[in-house]
């Protein structure tokens, strides 16, 4: 008897093919579905133009599972910092004569408050769902020497690589993931053991709920899902 991962319908509205960035999970006694999202850490307004699917998908579910807490790594939900300086007229009234209020440090200044792993934790937080973690903090920063591997593991390698946005975008995850890896070729081998070692951990961490009968949207970065050693494999070798 054969076991799938189904695609969903196109996560965006662009008109571009089908993608490969929200997956159903199903199968190996689950009672009811779950959910796999390849996220990216930036706040760009064009990456949150998500699709009906997509908040379907969020409504249904149990809990929101993300790779750390963001509420535990920050203050607050939202990617700004620094202080907004006021002007004041004749009047007393203060204003802003910038015409963004302060700098972001994920991505478009013009873009959402929070980066795309903090939307979906906050989402979740105001649906009142529960909420998991695959990793807590202090594992996920254990392995700074690698820099594809820190919270925010698009950050150091893809900051201003547009190549990655635009792959992103259209959903292309698994050239995105044979991109990346190239990238990785200036790093040593044990970093790309370390990340293999990441993903079975995590992905048991996901089959522990699962098992569990609790549902969930369980967002995680875009490079995380595909190849031998993603999450859609590894899924599917335990008969998901």
């Amino acid at each position: 008897m054969y076991k799938f991962l189904f695609l969903l319908l196109p996560i965006f509205s662009f008109g571009q093919s089908p993608n490969a960035l929200l997956w159903e999970i199903s199968g190996n006694g689950l009672e009811k579905p779950s959910y796999l999202f390849g996220t990216i850490h930036r706040n760009d307004r064009e990456l949150f133009n998500f699709s009906d699917s997509t908040y379907v998908a969020l409504e249904k579910v149990d809990g929101i599972m993300l790779e750390v807490d963001i509420s535990s790594v920050f203050d607050s939900y939202d990617s700004k910092y620094g202080n907004v300086h006021f002007t004041f007229d004749r009047n007393g009234k203060p204003y802003v004569s910038y015409v963004y209020d302060s700098q972001t440090k994920y991505g478009s200044e013009a873009g959402f408050p929070q980066f795309m792993d903090a939307y979906f934790q906050q989402y979740g937080e105001n649906a009142e769902k529960d909420f998991y973690a695959l990793r807590t903090i202090e594992k996920q920063q254990g392995i700074q020497r690698n820099p594809y591997d820190n919270v925010f593991q698009f950050d150091n390698l893809n900051k201003n690589d547009q190549n990655v946005i635009q792959l992103y975008l259209k959903g292309e995850l698994f050239v995105l993931d044979r991109y990346l890896r190239e990238k990785l070729k200036n790093y040593d081998e044990s970093s790309t053991n370390q990340i293999v070692d990441r993903n079975l951990k995590m992905v048991s961490k996901l089959d522990t709920i699962l098992k569990s009968q609790r549902s969930v949207f369980c967002a995680i970065g875009a490079d995380l899902l595909a190849g031998n050693d993603g999450f859609l494999e590894l899924l599917m070798e335990m008969g998901y």
